[in-house]
């Protein structure tokens, strides 16, 4: 282990190897051999070595513990949570075990039972700061931005330079609206350690600049760090991007921002061929005579509603707008439908294998997955006025072929935007979700005509089922379209909806600041002031008569 630690891992895998060719009984030898490749991220190997200590010692937690872990780093989650539940039932009491089970099951999107597991560490472990943030990043995961701010306050409390959980703690007060106290836990992390670059990014989102202010100051000092890693410079670029913007800057904005699509297109490997080939695949499947045949299929029973469409379309705001009718609870952006259709067909979210679906499944089991989908969903019913959830995950427009075969009485709507304001949006944008197609211009017009084809496919194939919407509209007559928005949905007009901003609703997206404003006209043709910049993302969207100002 010493050659291991001195960084000679080869060496060290050459006299473990030797000691196993004398005595390949010695169940820590495997263990060792496997800590080794684990370090150096070699996973298979990795995983070879830990199965082969645990058959000999099989109930050994530490080869337990180590290879659910390789297995998480494998993303096989499934695989990872049965060993973390297998070391859990051997030491019931073992914090650490409770912890990275809990936090597996949450990766998995087991949010309930990921909860139901970090309570049981809370319990253990009351003392531990750890363990309320982990149990307040499922409980904001799950929803429940209040469970969520308690547990963060009480890591806060226990350990004050606890930056992430001040950090996380400003994002659920920003989801409550309680814009100020957001605010005043980023100050209190960057008061801490001044280089916590994700604070300065929050702050940065939260407020808006009017001058060129001492936190501006401090990320343009940061920004010129060599030591910074490339997450940190990403975050610094689009904080100080928003900031310029603010102050309309908007050349210098639009290079800050370019710098941090850039930093974080070089982590990841995509083609947006793949996702032009699973578009396709979604139109072949999802074509009339499929809904001719089905047209019997799903369940008749709920109210709900889908507000979907490209992210920053204006779906946080629509959202918003219902959530303030006394009937209707915006349950925000949703996974259940994924979760349902992963589950049935065994694939990853973003390759869903819908022929496959289709083809195993009959009518009967169509409306079992609406009422799933529904069950789901009744947890939000908190009291008996509410009688309307709003699922507002824009990337259910790749799922409305689905929505139709098991929930065809749901109200569909489609929000809609200026396609360069749209993209410019996204582009300025940090997601949290891994959107691939948003971090370089070309690829994000791209994908933008993509979704723009295959919600015409939609209307061709669905006549009447998807209502658009359209984000500029709404902001020109704010009542008219309102009014239409309730008549679309089927629910009673409520005239407090025109205050939506006033309404106290959790809004974990990242227009949480901005639905707690009254609507502003800034937002509308905005990328006109970024003049030639956006050449390249014009010409991807096909607009040949792009004429900036």
């Amino acid at each position: 282990m010493i050659y291991s630690q001195k960084r000679k891992t080869q060496k060290a895998i050459v006299l473990i190897n030797k000691a196993i060719a004398i005595d390949p009984e010695k169940y820590f030898y495997h263990l060792n051999l496997g800590n080794i490749y684990f370090s150096s991220g070699k996973y298979e190997k990795a995983e070879i070595s830990y199965r082969k200590a645990l058959k000999i010692h099989p109930e050994f937690i530490p080869s337990i513990i180590q290879l659910a872990k390789t297995l998480k780093k494998n993303n096989r989650l499934n695989e990872a949570i049965d060993y973390f539940k297998k070391a859990h039932a051997i030491d019931p009491k073992n914090p650490s075990i409770l912890t990275d089970l809990g936090n597996t099951l949450l990766a998995a999107g087991l949010t309930e039972e990921s909860i139901y597991i970090l309570r049981e560490l809370v319990e253990i472990a009351p003392g531990r700061a750890e363990s309320h943030y982990n149990l307040g990043g499922a409980l904001k995961q799950y929803g429940d931005m209040a469970g969520a701010t308690a547990e963060y306050k009480k890591a806060v409390q226990l350990q004050p330079d606890f930056i992430y959980a001040l950090h996380n703690l400003g994002l659920t007060y920003e989801a409550l609206g309680q814009l100020k106290e957001g605010e005043a836990c980023y100050r209190k992390a960057i008061s801490i350690q001044p280089s916590f670059c994700l604070a300065h990014y929050q702050l940065a989102k939260v407020i808006k600049h009017s001058k060129r202010d001492n936190d501006i100051i401090l990320m343009e000092k940061l920004f010129k760090t060599e030591k910074l890693s490339a997450y940190d410079r990403t975050l610094l670029a689009h904080g100080l991007g928003k900031a310029y913007e603010d102050l309309g800057y908007y050349e210098q904005a639009l290079v800050l921002f370019k710098k941090a699509n850039n930093l974080k297109r070089s982590t990841y490997q995509y083609r947006i061929n793949d996702d032009r080939a699973y578009f396709e695949k979604i139109k072949k499947v999802f074509n009339q005579t499929l809904f001719k045949r089905l047209v019997t299929a799903g369940t008749s029973e709920g109210n709900s509603i889908f507000v979907l469409g490209m992210p920053r379309s204006g779906t946080s705001l629509v959202e918003q707008i219902l959530a303030s009718h006394p009937n209707v609870f915006g349950a925000g952006e949703l996974p259940d439908l994924e979760n349902i259709f992963s589950e049935k067909t065994e694939n990853p979210f973003d390759d869903i294998d819908f022929e496959q679906l289709i083809n195993s499944t009959n009518t009967q089991e169509l409306a079992e997955m609406g009422r799933e989908y529904l069950a789901h969903t009744n947890r939000f019913r908190q009291t008996n006025d509410t009688k309307y959830i709003v699922d507002k995950m824009p990337h259910n427009f790749l799922y409305i072929g689905m929505i139709k075969l098991i929930l065809p009485n749901a109200t569909i709507i489609h929000c809609t935007r200026e396609p360069m304001d749209n993209c410019l949006s996204i582009y300025k944008n940090l997601f949290a979700a891994d959107h691939k197609y948003a971090c370089n211009l070309k690829e994000l017009g791209e994908y933008y005509r993509l979704y723009k084809q295959l919600m015409e496919h939609w209307h061709k194939v669905l006549p009447g089922f998807i209502h658009d919407f359209s984000y500029e509209n709404l902001i020109a007559d704010q009542e008219k379209q309102t009014r239409a928005l309730f008549k679309l949905c089927k629910i009673p007009w409520a005239k407090e909806s025109l205050n939506f901003y006033k309404t106290k609703r959790s809004v974990a997206t990242l227009s949480s600041s901005q639905v707690r404003s009254p609507i502003y006209k800034d937002s509308i043709k905005l990328w006109e002031k970024y003049g030639g910049g956006l050449d390249e993302l014009a010409r991807s969207l096909g607009m040949e008569d792009y004429r900036p100002n």
